[in-house]
């Protein structure tokens, strides 16, 4: 299955799991854009105009009387994005070097633990150039299918990774790539290709097939209201048939599944599920066609569950009665049905192997971090954790069935070694809850934070800054922007604001049709919070976010306090933004994800008016604190005017301004040097906010 190589290694659960950060591919959250620039680092606060180039091979940075070597965060462990095949044994990893950053390759070894610096390059593509959101193995050529694009741009599509020649093709000519799958035996490439610039897209369900390269168009949605979206593919088990996830209306909180017979073009999808009913989050899981039945995941009753589909009667029937979310589901191969899954609270994971027959419990696990399960066959499962103060850990599981009952054995299978992750983490991490505006049940909504402090904080307390992250807060998972600036000295409040998945669907839904509204306000009492329990003043907060959370900072520094009828805004003392939008309207027209925007924001077509006063762009003038805009020039997900025209508008009255690109770079940032030049931007901005 597609989602167990590509999402899963990259931090995110399932295709069909809600997608974050303004889109529906995979993107950093809550840490720094994972890039690189610099020069213009340096220049003034009001210069709107920087361009980020090469920075020094230095890696030190200095910050209020402080000399900060950035070497151990960002080339002590300089692996990422571990994707494993269980089955083939494969595994596959980037290492971020001064040169580049790089796929590398390797057998998953029977025993003990990955050795990172013994993989083998296969080719010769710089990966900081491009996007890559995974792959699957075929072992017919010994290839990797690879969904990825070629200049950082997400115009993406399916390319052959040869693994014995490192040549690197591409297979498909798509201005998009929402999902593709090999079927079971490896004999056909089933995807979906979006084409056009903009709404309406033009979305086809194609079959290739490997040996002779012909294919079929099954079905064109034409924009309509039954149309396709980012999915995985769900194959019977004679691979006549595939499942494949459906929007309806425009609709994010309205997907469904359709089926379709893989010989022969319709006229129309199969629909198999009531396409007016609101499903938060749901997709088919791979695996599970037995050919009478398959298991998908749904949270239409509020949190994620698990149901089972009968195809002759047209049925479904809940196999689980979660009360919390989703965050993987792996079918385990054996004589009973079995699956394991992990579900998601705040500081902790639960982690279950149930029987997908019953949804009884076999066993359950509860692990202090952030965990999902990667891959499984063959009783081995893979996992993968993070957590606020745990960088990273890749785990095996052998799952054993005896006189005991279940089993699961985790053995450590890639880490970071441990004097390295002593060294790095430099925070204190406590769990808060902070009250904000409004009443649930009579008591004050109380919003989940993590409140992470310098183990050595500045000696006088006027020296204090704390950024608080602007949205996709709240996760216990690991940020190596948090350590650098707490080893600099600077806090971070990482607070779960309405809209945040991970606390049900109607709590997510809290801000659907209200971008730049009561979530903003959840920020002010964040901030005012700061200041009762901790005795900060106005000009020591500041905000600090990326794509969503990039708006967010722009748009609580130009709130119009009249905004929802609360008359609140709040003076923050300064903002760092990443690839943020501040034009709704445009953002709208020239991104890849504009249903994003429908559901977040409104109906342009309708609510136009509404979009462009929650705009940034529209408030410049309310600008009174220094603000930091860094952006990559290849931004597709969030085009790099957002930022560029915000910046020109904000120069123009004499706004404290700074914008920074990222010359190549799409809507994260890559590459050793581009990531040394983004810290190095950060701390020269929070130099300036430093009163001698």
């Amino acid at each position: 299955m597609l989602a167990r190589h590509a999402l899963t290694a990259l931090g995110f659960g399932l295709l069909g799991a809600s997608l974050a950060a303004c889109g529906g591919a995979p993107a950093a959250e809550d840490d720094a854009p994972l890039a690189t620039a610099d020069d213009a680092v340096t220049a003034p606060v009001d210069d709107a105009n920087s361009d980020a180039t090469s920075p020094d091979t230095d890696a030190t940075v200095t910050f209020n009387g402080r000399s900060i070597d950035l070497e151990p965060w960002v080339q002590g462990f300089p692996y990422s994005g571990w994707a494993i095949d269980v089955e083939h044994g494969i595994v596959t990893w980037f290492h971020t070097a001064p040169d580049g950053q790089w796929l590398n390759v390797a057998e998953l070894p029977a025993e003990g633990t990955i050795d990172p610096t013994a993989g083998t390059r296969v080719t010769d593509i710089d990966w900081s150039t491009r996007s890559w959101w995974g792959w699957e193995y075929r072992a017919a050529d010994h290839s990797l299918y690879v969904w990825s694009d070629e200049q950082n741009q997400e115009r993406m599509n399916i390319y052959r990774l040869d693994l014995a020649s490192g040549s690197f093709d591409r297979l498909t000519d798509n201005d998009y790539t929402y999902g593709f799958a090999l079927s079971p035996s490896e004999d056909r490439l089933v995807y979906v290709a979006r084409q056009g610039e903009g709404e309406p897209y033009d979305s086809c369900l194609r079959v290739r097939d490997l040996a002779t390269g012909d294919e079929t168009e099954l079905w064109c949605d034409g924009g309509g209201d039954d149309r396709f979206t980012w999915t995985g593919m769900v194959f019977s088990p004679d691979e006549s048939q595939a499942i494949v996830r459906m929007q309806h209306d425009g609709d994010r909180n309205r997907s469904g599944l359709a089926l379709f017979d893989l010989t022969t073009p319709t006229d129309a999808p199969d629909l198999l599920l009531d396409r007016d009913v609101v499903r938060y989050s749901m997709y088919a899981v791979d695996d599970t066609w037995d050919g009478e039945s398959f298991l998908y995941v749904s949270a239409e009753n509020g949190f994620d569950n698990v149901y089972r589909y009968d195809l002759a009667s047209r049925t479904s029937t809940a196999v689980t009665d979660f009360t919390e979310e989703i965050t993987s589901f792996e079918p385990i191969d054996g004589a009973a049905p079995t699956a394991l899954v992990t579900l998601k609270r705040p500081h902790e994971t639960v982690l279950l192997w149930i029987d997908t027959t019953t949804g009884d419990e076999l066993t359950r696990q509860v692990v202090p971090l952030t965990t999902s399960v990667s891959a499984a066959h063959g009783g081995t499962a893979v996992f993968s954790s993070s957590g606020l103060d745990t960088r990273f850990a890749l785990e095996r599981a052998r799952l054993e069935v005896g006189d005991g009952g279940h089993v699961v054995l985790r053995e450590p299978l890639a880490t970071v070694p441990q004097d390295l992750a002593d060294h790095i983490v430099r925070c204190n991490v406590e769990r808060v809850s902070i009250p904000t505006f409004d009443e649930v049940d009579g008591a004050p909504r109380e919003l989940h934070a993590f409140y992470l402090t310098p183990q050595d904080p500045p000696a006088d307390p006027a020296d204090r800054l704390v950024r608080i992250t602007a949205f996709y807060g709240g996760g216990n998972t690991w940020s190596n922007s948090s350590h650098i600036l707490c080893a600099a000295g600077v806090a971070t409040l990482s607070p779960a604001v309405r809209g945040s998945w991970g606390f049900g669907a109607e709590f997510a839904a809290l801000n659907d049709g209200d971008l730049g509204g009561d979530e903003i306000v959840d920020l002010f009492h964040v901030a005012r919070w700061l200041e009762s329990e901790h005795g900060y003043t106005a000009d020591q907060i500041g905000l600090n976010g990326g794509s969503h959370g990039g708006y967010a900072v722009m748009r609580a520094m130009t709130f119009p306090p009249e905004t929802n009828g609360h008359d609140d805004s709040y003076p923050f003392g300064f903002g760092t933004s990443h690839a943020g939008f501040s034009n709704i309207l445009t953002f709208y027209e020239e991104c890849v994800i504009p249903d994003w925007v429908v559901l977040e924001a409104g109906d342009p077509a309708t609510e136009a008016d509404k979009l462009l006063d929650r705009s940034p762009i529209s408030h410049v003038e309310l600008l009174q604190a220094p603000l930091l805009l860094t952006h990559g020039t290849n931004d597709m997900r969030v085009p790099f005017a957002e930022s560029a025209t915000f910046a020109e508008a904000a120069t123009d009255l004499g706004k404290p301004v700074t914008l920074v690109a990222f010359e190549g770079q799409g809507h994260g940032i890559n590459g050793l040097d581009n990531v040394l030049a983004y810290y190095s931007a950060i701390f020269a901005f929070y130099e300036t906010l430093i009163v001698d």
